[in-house]
């Protein structure tokens, strides 16, 4: 939706303080003021429809309202590795976690944590880290039949 030119009329006092404004014209609940660079003038930019959000196209563009986005980052993700999970590859042992959904970028963390029947200890390396899953290496040991791991999986920024 293009904005459309807004004349207000504000009123300053000697302090610099706001005394009184005049409504836009032609404004209505919901119209949000905003300064077009290439107008080099404030417009007003009418409501979306429900459900969008107002977006920045970055400097020297209007904002535009945009539809949420949706099926990219879901969230959360976890699951749990098995023994049957593990299989010898190059050597060491490693699963394959894929994703049910993909994650837009690899911008996110991974958690995992992993117990032994042993309850020995163990090093683990997450490698192939992409939006689609990634690997558990469990090094040479022979321990698959023994662990099983607990992956968790974050976009980065979210809580």
């Amino acid at each position: 939706m293009a904005g459309y030119p807004a004349i207000i009329t504000v009123y300053i006092d000697g302090n610099g303080d706001v005394q009184k404004r005049s409504s836009a014209s032609g404004a209505a609940e919901g119209d949000i003021l905003y300064f077009d660079q290439a107008l080099q003038d404030w417009v007003i930019l009418t409501p979306g429809t429900a459900g969008q959000f107002l977006k920045t196209q970055g400097v020297g563009a209007p904002p535009v309202w945009d539809a949420a986005g949706g099926g990219g980052i879901t969230g959360v993700k976890s699951g749990i590795l098995v023994p049957g999970d593990f299989s010898l590859s190059g050597g060491t042992q490693v699963a394959t976690v894929n994703f049910s959904s993909a994650y837009p970028t690899t911008n996110y963390t991974i958690t995992v944590s992993f117990q032994t029947i042993n309850n020995r200890s163990y090093g683990l390396r997450i490698e192939n880290k992409t939006v689609n899953g990634f690997d558990v290496d469990l090094g040479s040991k022979k321990i698959a039949p023994l662990v099983e791991v607990y992956w968790q999986t974050l976009p980065v920024g979210e809580t």
